[in-house]
């Protein structure tokens, strides 16, 4: 190959590379600019001595239900939500409509916001007329949306499963007097399946519960399709609840049994502390249920002292007076682990 090869192959890659490079610095620099552009140029031209309004720049197109488009908005806005912006830049934006921006809005560096507007119905019911917005695919789903209860007997034109078509107008001819149906949930219930192999407090929940459904029956009565009474006829259980089942344990850890007795400590009564307790081994600061074997009443008791071989745990006078009398002098406990409600 010859040197005038070589150097014709280099000059033709290094044009591409630079075709490339050129390529890359319009994509990532030049749409945004012509974005820019394109918003701006649809704002006024400001007074040369006039502060720049606070906000990033939007551009809100207005689309009607049928995609005409309706008019424009252009504007700085510093809100952060849709809805906002589009309000501040008076293009008056109702819950139902639809709202699309380029870019995210998140990028917070302004963007064209697409505003499609709800298609509008009108349902005629008795001698009152009303307008509804919404994205509802046929008369049924409008009335769900729209909470517009039909009773049994009334008719409605076009019928509930017919498609919405764009300014359709439904009519509702109420019947004087109609049944209503209205459901209602059904709370489940909480079972609990007790195991005495698990620790008291250690909990599992084995079938999760669903609400059911109770339906109700109303007598309603219209004139010119105004509600003016309603009398329950009826209920019934159309989905009944499947209730929750727990498996809960029921084990109490026992740290031990035998000889229990009382003394006062002052230092611990002048602080204010009544429910104390010296063990031979329970840690110190452990909390601990002491339960009179003889009468089965239990206490609640903090261990803070260390106890003599002749007892399995001293209590404190007030302590031992409420599983027992101070006259006793001597009872057998139970000394359990504490378990909190």
């Amino acid at each position: 190959m010859s040197f005038e090869y070589y150097f014709k192959n280099f000059v033709i890659r290094y044009q591409s590379m630079n075709l490339r490079l050129v390529g890359y610095i319009f994509i990532f620099l030049g749409l945004p600019f012509f974005l820019y552009l394109s918003i701006t140029s649809h704002l006024p031209v400001p007074n040369r001595s006039a502060i720049i309004a606070p906000g990033q720049p939007y551009l809100v197109r207005e689309y009607s239900d049928s995609g005409i488009l309706l008019s424009e908005h252009a504007g700085r806005a510093k809100e952060h939500s849709l809805f906002d912006i589009t309000t501040v830049l008076g293009a008056a934006p109702f819950p139902e409509d639809r709202l699309t921006v380029f870019p995210q809005s998140e990028m917070q560096m302004g963007g064209v916001i697409d505003l499609y507007r709800a298609p509008i119905y009108t349902v005629v019911d008795g001698k009152k007329s009303y307008q509804y917005r919404s994205w509802a695919k046929n008369v049924g789903e409008l009335f769900s949306e729209k909470k517009i209860e039909i009773g049994d007997d009334d008719k409605v034109s076009p019928a509930l499963n017919a498609d919405l078509n764009l300014g359709m107008k439904i009519v509702i001819n109420r019947v004087a007097k109609t049944t209503v149906e209205v459901p209602e949930p059904i709370n489940f219930s909480v079972v609990k399946q007790f195991n005495n192999t698990w620790e008291k407090g250690q909990k599992a929940v084995i079938q999760k519960g669903v609400a059911g459904v109770k339906k109700k029956y109303y007598l309603v009565t219209r004139e010119d399709g105004v509600e003016i009474s309603r009398q329950y006829l009826r209920s019934e259980v159309a989905t009944a609840p499947i209730n929750e089942i727990d498996e809960v344990g029921t084990k109490v850890v026992v740290y031990g049994s035998g000889r229990t007795t009382y003394y006062a400590w002052p230092a611990m009564e002048s602080k204010g502390e009544k429910y104390y307790a010296a063990s031979k081994t329970i840690p110190k600061g452990t909390v601990v249920w002491v339960v009179n074997t003889a009468n089965g009443k239990g206490v609640r008791v903090t261990v803070l002292d260390r106890v003599g071989p002749n007892a399995e745990i001293d209590l404190s006078p007030t302590a031992f007076a409420t599983i027992s009398t101070l006259g006793t002098g001597v009872i057998n406990a139970r000394i359990e682990k504490y378990y909190a409600e």
